[in-house]
């Protein structure tokens, strides 16, 4: 990465849109809305809810976990904390702050 803060792979606004077939994401949120839909008029409560979420949606999401994970770091993140680590590098990295003082640059 030459001076972007963007990992690679993820589509910047004021850029110039990739062709669909090399942006993996395309594909992400239509599965999920699909998924949804199969179970109107059921509420995103009801939909979400860990208890009875519906298979087809949890797979859907499940999916876009791991495209999403494998465009940051190249595989599935082994825990939530990894997870968390890897989004607060990539917000600092962002947003300029600096790492020990918190302020954007």
């Amino acid at each position: 990465m030459t001076g972007s803060a963007t990992p690679p792979g993820i589509w910047r606004p004021g850029t110039r849109a990739q062709p669909s077939r090399t942006r993996p994401t395309s594909r992400l949120a239509p599965r999920a809305s699909s998924s949804r839909e199969a179970h109107f008029p059921a509420t995103i409560a009801d939909l979400y809810d860990p208890e009875t979420m519906p298979e087809n949606l949890r797979r859907a999401h499940d999916e876009n976990d791991e495209t999403l994970e494998r465009i940051y770091i190249g595989r599935r993140f082994k825990n939530d904390t990894e997870r968390l680590e890897k989004l607060f590098e990539l917000y600092t990295r962002m947003t300029g702050a600096k790492a020990t003082g918190g302020k954007a640059a």
